[in-house]
């Protein structure tokens, strides 16, 4: 998966990246489930599967027939993501 060199390692090669991890996805003990650093965040969803947060139209739109803690991970991607494009608009 390209980890060998740990999951510290991706701040000084990447930025800006949410990681989605179903924690019922045998794949997720591969993915980085903690914040690597502020723009590195890691977002697990304990009754989450494989792709369970990309789901159908209107994703990525909060949605009644999502579990809570996919409700409350689609939020958190939302909210994210707009602060990310806020501060790329307004550059202090």
């Amino acid at each position: 998966m390209g980890m060998d060199r740990g999951v510290s390692r991706l701040a000084s090669v990447t930025s800006h990246v949410i990681f989605t991890n179903g924690m019922l996805d045998p794949w997720s003990a591969q993915s980085v489930t903690t914040n690597a650093s502020d723009t590195l965040i890691a977002i697990n969803l304990p009754d989450g599967s494989h792709h369970t947060d990309l789901g159908a139209p209107p994703n990525p739109t909060v949605s009644e027939s999502d579990s809570p803690s996919l409700r409350a991970a689609r939020a958190e991607q939302l909210k994210i993501l707009q602060r990310w494009l806020k501060a790329r608009a307004n550059p202090s």
